[in-house]
C-alpha cells in the first residue's frame, strides 16, 4: 500500500501554514493490520455510487487520522517589495478602527473607518504603481529584470492553466 500524504495549504493575512499528515512516521504493518480488520461490508448497502464513495472515505479518513497524525508548521510569508513601514501603520490603524467601529456600533465611528479603509486601499494602489514605474524604468535595458518583475506581479505573473483535455 503506498504512503498517504494529505496537505492542506490556506492563508492567512501574513502567515503561511500548511498542515500534513503522513504514514511515513507511523508503522505501516500495524496500518494494514488494522484496516485489514475493518468491516467494509457497510458500503455494499448503499445504491447510489456517490454514498458509497462518502462512506468508504469516512471509514477510510477515520483510520488515516489515527495512523497519520496531523502536524502544522507555520511558514513566513513572501514580503511584497511595494509594502513599507509607513503602509503597515496605516494598515495597522485601520483593523483598530474597524475593531472600534464594530464594538461601538456607533455611526461616526463607521464613517471613520470608511475614510481609513479607502485612504489605505489608495495608499496600497499608490505604492504597487510607483513600484512598478521605478522598477520598470530602472531596469528598461535589462529584459530579463524586466521579465522578472512582471512575473512577481500576483495577476500577471501566473497565466491560467488550461485544460485541452478531459
Amino acid at each position: 500500500m503506498p504512503f498517504v500524504n494529505f496537505l492542506w495549504v490556506y492563508r492567512r493575512q501574513y502567515i503561511l501554514q500548511y498542515t500534513t499528515g503522513s504514514l511515513k512516521t507511523s508503522i505501516l504493518s500495524n496500518f494494514r493490520n488494522n484496516i485489514s480488520l475493518q468491516s467494509w461490508n457497510h458500503i455494499s448497502e448503499y445504491q447510489n455510487p456517490n454514498d458509497m464513495w462518502h462512506a468508504w472515505k469516512a471509514t477510510f479518513n477515520s483510520f488515516a487520522d489515527k495512523h497519520a497524525p496531523i502536524r502544522s508548521k507555520r511558514v513566513k510569508a513572501i514580503k511584497s517589495p511595494c509594502v513599507t513601514a509607513f503602509l503597515k501603520d496605516k494598515v495597522h490603524k485601520r483593523d483598530v478602527q474597524k475593531i472600534k467601529a464594530i464594538r461601538s456600533n456607533d455611526p461616526q465611528d463607521g464613517l471613520t473607518y470608511k475614510k481609513m479603509r479607502n485612504s489605505v486601499n489608495r495608499a496600497i494602489f499608490c505604492a504597487k504603481q510607483a513600484y512598478f514605474k521605478n522598477s520598470f524604468s530602472d531596469n528598461k535595458d535589462n529584459p530579463k529584470k524586466t521579465c522578472n518583475i512582471i512575473s512577481s506581479h500576483p495577476r500577471i505573473g501566473k497565466a491560467p492553466t488550461l485544460v485541452k483535455l478531459i
